[in-house]
């Protein structure tokens, strides 16, 4: 009896360590405190729930999607992509993906593939998120120093929607990298007084100010872009500042 009890003392421990990982909780339940934690802004605890539904449902669609935003927000590209790709796979509409899945492999600095994914826009995606995926479109071509194509291409998304905050930074960009500062701070305005808490907005500014010889300012302006991004992560690997105007 002793023997039999010392055999199944190992199995019983790793039982009780998955119930004690998992708190019992269900899938759900899981999914309901990540919700909760995404309120107070506390992302890491957030995914630590996620990664828990997700353990005990793999299929989860709904978990599956809140993953990728919520490393999207951390500045996690790599887990964004993987995570809306899974997404879709289990049925979730490309229409709302392909944006998010744009971020994520901007996020990751590829602008071949940026290119690539945004290529064909879905016939789902609204007209906003269309916009947007051009903005983001015609960054990557400004970044490659394709001013034309960037320019046709971040004109095309303002005519779909005059306030995309992606498409006016690309247009900063643009004007910054061929060092119509001017122009460049004028665009950057635009996306500013659109959304004040754009942080890729306040960064371009930031850099176009110093290369203008302007410390104060930048330095004004890269502390708002710090402010106003989710976590101190994903500033350090987002966005159009990546880029050496």
């Amino acid at each position: 009896m002793a023997s039999a009890i010392r055999a199944t003392a190992p199995l019983l421990l790793v039982i009780a360590l998955s119930l004690v990982g998992c708190g019992g909780s269900t899938p759900a339940e899981h999914v309901a405190q990540a919700k909760a934690l995404l309120a107070q802004d506390n992302f890491k605890a957030a995914t630590i729930e996620l990664n828990n539904a997700l353990q005990q449902d793999p299929n989860l669609l709904e978990a599956r999607v809140m993953m990728g935003r919520v490393s999207l927000d951390l500045g996690d590209g790599a887990r964004a992509e993987k995570e809306y790709r899974r997404a879709v796979e289990l049925g979730y509409a490309l229409g709302e993906a392909q944006l998010p899945l744009l971020e994520a492999i901007a996020m990751q600095g590829d602008l071949q593939r940026v290119l690539a994914e945004s290529h064909l826009v879905d016939d789902g995606v609204s007209t906003t998120d269309h916009a947007a995926i051009l903005g983001i479109r015609g960054q990557a071509y400004a970044e490659r120093r394709e001013f034309d194509e960037a320019g046709y291409t971040l004109s095309e998304a303002l005519e779909l929607d005059s306030k995309s905050v992606p498409a006016l930074v690309g247009m900063a960009l643009l004007h910054a990298l061929k060092r119509d500062y001017p122009g460049a701070g004028e665009w950057v305005a635009k996306a500013i007084e659109v959304d004040p808490a754009a942080p890729d907005a306040w960064s371009v500014k930031g850099q176009i100010e110093l290369e203008q010889g302007k410390a104060a300012d930048a330095e004004n302006a890269f502390t708002k872009a710090i402010e106003n991004a989710v976590t101190r992560d994903w500033i350090s690997r987002s966005g159009p500042w990546r880029v050496h105007i």
